[in-house]
């Protein structure tokens, strides 16, 4: 349905500008300040920014922004395709940090280099550049890592290439140096995509904090002509008073970029533009305008030194309507979005280039008339810019599903290449594939679209993702290059499958510091801190969660006001003690008993020593109340090493050991009759600033009365989310008692047995204070604190303790060739390569023969199994017979069974033909 908006603010920055002071993985991780940009925070330009750059906002200052989440669905199955996997998922050592997203592709001769924006390696490098390089065509690609910042830098993603015509790759990005400053980056490998420089500034006039350089793309003049050789980069500069289209030009190989030009007006909202050549040397730059919505571009005529001379600036290519629905400002920052919470790039132009005639062509998405959200269109010009052609929608299709994010590229010849993501094979227009259309005549006719991935990717779970990026992300673009032998496609696909932590309902009233515990298929969460809600202080609250419904219930108030409790629950009752009761005069030291029967509630004994931040567990008939403070703040009182038991028979009061060292703000777990005090902290002394946190995790045995450090955390962590998993310890999040922000993304599991410690998935909300309660075989996380100047969260996420976490989609990036003649690895051939299979031996191997031999140069067979699984790969070889003898890579036979085969073959000429998947039999 076409939307009708006043101005568009929707965040632009490029997706994945991901990450500058957040507490990631080891104490020893990179990290910067990044504080100069938080004036981007409240500036109308926010809603413009990239992908990129937004989720650099939401990391750098995550306690200024909070994103609520929502139900997800996760996927389940583990399925394999017959496309390429270009990165390398062992590099992917956090599980919680695993997506890649936003391909870019260049090639020169059988050299073809993939860059993308990585997450997995920021915390390490200071990176979110990841790239990977195909010496033999794109049929194996070596991960060669992240492109390492500036010193004292970082780089942020957005991620473009190019290549000169001496086999010379450039690599663009966006980047913050030394001093915090943003900036265009960009890279030179002249060992073909092996390695890359250092990256130097393109935006060389950028000396403050006042503006933000994003969303780059770059290209290479190979005309041959008298600016051969040209390096062109354009880019958005965002600032309060707008944006602004920069241009700027290197002639030196990339070592220096000359001072960068304006391209268009000032005080316009402007973004995701995109430079090309011509086959004359004239430069064009295309970009997409959001105050009146449309695509619109600029000319050169003397290699990028000044636009517009023959009036071609500014030049209107055609209207377009903004895609999608606008999501709240609490989800996806306000910005237009498409089903299952995807922000799609925006109506980012792309565009090619005719090699001889000088066409120009200019893709995008857009809004049309009637049900559709987004579909796919196309504009030519012959005239160079000055007019265009009636925008021509490209997709095929009769649905009413979207098709967003084109990319374009141009071969030799003249064959256009475009392509997308396309929902039109889900009715629940969700999931998605690759297509691709072509055209031989200059976009006047096209080919039938064509799908090219072999599986359907499932949509990752979105707002909030399930990693540090901020919510509804899912790249800004995907790319293809060309050559004379046909289309090089990458994209970012979600076919292979991690592991995160389930959204669930969130909390009715929203609270940090609640006492949490469990009763059957409930999870009770009590009192807390309850600000703006219209109570002052501690509440009285009860909320219950009912784990086999998934809604909320609200029960008898408390009596006692409080927050920093601690609860445990036993058969039918939940027993609450000690806690802040500010309303009261500080520490309360009440003990009170809820009745799930009768839901009401009755008041014990109270404890001897009032405290807060304490922890309790049950064990038997008996309450343990552990540590705590004796005051309403760690900075002021004492930090307590008591342990105080309520005897539940005699309804007496008893000690039991006291803590080896005195601790609060801790995490209490009992695992078969044992207690677990995780992590804490102790002040120094009375009304002091002084903290110290603690890693260690203590073991106490009721059998003994005794206490025993049994393990070390990777950091000291002062409330942490803790729980049981079988036999296993879970823990997460808390915060840095050193820089007393939240510890991200930082997720363990602990073998209590075998003392083995195994990084796990970590919540989707970094949170400290959430109190872990586990039921069957899930661990519940409810409340917490994910801001700590806004003292509440409600949100409730579970972890699966059978499975070690859900099941969901995980972004990585694929390849795809498809032949000039029309023929890709997931559809039939036009023209198939001629071959023979026979069997030997009674079926003791299998042997493959170009029956062509005169005309073929090298074979090469791949086999797989029906779940998509390579099990052999010949190599290719001038070998024309190959022989499978039935063994796989793991070394073992091939089972009877069905098997899919592809033969590729390389023609003395050098074009490649590829098989369609077909079928073998295998019976021994």
């Amino acid at each position: 349905m076409k939307l009708k908006l006043s101005i568009l603010l929707v965040a632009l920055i490029s997706p994945i500008l991901l990450l500058y002071s957040f507490a990631f993985a080891q104490e020893e991780e990179t990290g910067i300040s990044g504080d100069h940009y938080e004036w981007l925070l409240k500036s109308p330009i926010r809603h413009y920014l990239s992908s990129a750059a937004e989720n650099f906002l939401a990391l750098t200052f995550k306690s200024k922004v909070h994103f609520p989440g929502m139900p997800v669905e996760e996927g389940e199955k583990d399925i394999h395709g017959l496309d390429l996997l270009v990165n390398d998922r062992s590099q992917d050592e956090n599980p919680s940090l695993t997506t890649q997203s936003e391909a870019a592709v260049a090639l020169f001769g059988r050299t073809v280099v993939i860059g993308w924006n990585d997450v997995g390696q920021f915390p390490k490098t200071a990176s979110l550049v990841g790239y990977g390089y195909s010496a033999d065509g794109g049929s194996h690609f070596i991960d060669a890592g992240v492109i390492l910042p500036m010193p004292g830098g970082a780089n942020l993603g957005d991620p473009d290439l190019a290549a000169d015509r001496g086999g010379n790759f450039y690599f663009s990005m966006i980047a913050v140096d030394g001093n915090e400053m943003s900036y265009i980056g960009v890279s030179k490998s002249s060992d073909g995509g092996r390695t890359f420089s250092i990256p130097v500034s393109a935006s060389t006039i950028v000396s403050s904090y006042d503006s933000f350089q994003d969303k780059e793309f770059i290209v290479v003049d190979t005309t041959g002509g008298q600016f051969d050789g040209s390096i062109y980069v354009s880019w958005t500069r965002f600032s309060n008073d707008g944006a602004q289209i920069m241009f700027a030009r290197s002639q030196d190989g990339g070592r220096t970029f000359q001072s960068p030009i304006a391209l268009n007006s000032p005080g316009s909202f402007v973004s995701g533009s995109m430079p090309r050549v011509g086959p004359n040397g004239e430069v064009y730059v295309v970009w997409e305008r959001f105050n009146t919505p449309g695509i619109h571009i600029s000319k050169s005529l003397d290699g990028g030194r000044t636009f517009g001379s023959d009036g071609v600036a500014e030049t209107l290519v055609a209207k377009v309507e903004f895609i999608g629905q606008s999501a709240s400002p609490t989800t996806c920052e306000g910005r237009q979005v498409l089903n299952g919470y995807i922000d799609a790039g925006f109506e980012y132009p792309t565009m090619a280039i005719h090699p001889t005639s000088g066409e120009i062509y200019v893709a995008f998405d857009s809004n049309p008339a009637g049900v559709d959200e987004s579909d796919l269109f196309f504009s030519r010009s012959n005239d160079g810019g000055h007019t265009w052609s009636d925008p021509m929608r490209l997709n095929d299709d009769s649905t009413p599903n979207d098709q967003f994010m084109p990319a374009m590229s141009i071969a030799p010849d003249g064959t256009i290449a475009v392509i997308w993501y396309d929902r039109r094979n889900d009715p629940h227009n969700l999931n998605f594939d690759v297509f691709l259309t072509t055209s031989k005549d200059g976009g006047r006719t096209w080919a039938p679209n064509k799908r090219i991935n072999s599986v359907t990717s499932e949509v990752p779970p979105l707002g909030p993702n399930f990693d540090a990026l901020r919510p509804c992300y899912m790249g800004d673009y995907n790319d293809v290059a060309a050559d004379q032998h046909g289309f090089y496609i990458a994209w970012g696909d979600n076919r292979d499958r991690g592991l995160t932590w389930k959204t669930l309902a969130e909390m009715p009233t929203p609270r940090e510091a609640t006492a949490n515990a469990a009763i059957g298929n409930g999870v009770f969460v009590i009192g807390g801190t309850k600000l703006g809600f219209g109570e002052v202080g501690d509440s009285r609250l009860v909320e219950m969660f009912n784990t086999r419904t998934g809604g909320w219930q609200h029960l008898a108030l408390m009596p006692t006001p409080r927050s920093y409790a601690a609860a445990v629950g036993l058969d039918f009752s939940i027993y609450v003690g000690g806690g802040q009761s500010s309303r009261y005069g500080g520490v309360t030291g009440a003990l009170e008993r809820y009745d799930a029967i009768t839901n009401r509630w009755s008041t014990l004994s109270p404890m001897p020593t009032p405290r807060s931040m304490l922890g309790a567990a049950q064990v038997g008939n008996k309450l343990y109340f552990i540590g705590g403070q004796s005051c309403v703040s760690p900075l002021c009182g004492h930090t307590l090493d008591i342990v105080e038991v309520y005897d539940l028979s005699s309804q007496k009061w008893s000690e039991a050991a006291k803590l080896p060292d005195a601790r609060a703000g801790f995490a209490t777990v009992v695992v078969r009759g044992k207690i677990y005090v995780v992590g804490g902290f102790i002040t120094k002394g009375v009304y002091t600033t002084t903290i110290r946190g603690n890693k260690g995790i203590l073991q106490y045995d009721p059998a003994t009365d005794s206490w025993q450090v049994i393990a070390a955390m990777n950091r000291d962590r002062m409330f942490p989310l803790a729980g049981q998993c079988g036999d296993k310890l879970i823990v997460s999040g808390g915060i840095s008692p050193t820089t007393l922000e939240l510890i991200e993304k930082d997720s363990w599991s602990l073998d209590i047995g075998k003392a083995d410690w195994q990084e796990i998935a970590s919540p989707k909300f970094d949170r400290d204070g959430a109190i872990g309660v586990t039921i069957g075989n899930a661990l519940y996380a409810i409340g917490g604190s994910s801001d700590s100047s806004v003292a509440h969260s409600g949100a409730n996420e579970a972890f699966d303790c059978a499975h070690m976490g859900s099941d969901r989609p995980d972004p990585d990036v694929f390849f795809a060739f498809e032949p000039m003649n029309g023929v890709s690895s997931s559809a039939k051939m036009q023209s198939e390569p001629k071959f023979e299979v026979k069997s030997l031996q009674q079926i003791r191997a299998l042997q493959f023969t170009a029956s062509r031999r005169d005309e073929a140069q090298s074979l090469r067979v791949r086999i797989f199994n029906t779940s998509g699984l390579e099990i052999f790969d010949s190599g290719e070889t001038k070998d024309l017979t190959i022989q499978w003898n039935l063994e796989t890579k793991s070394g073992r036979l091939a089972g009877n069974g069905v098997y899919l085969y592809l033969i590729t073959v390389r023609d003395k000429l050098g074009k490649v033909t590829l098989s369609s998947a077909r079928k073998i039999l295998v019976l021994r």
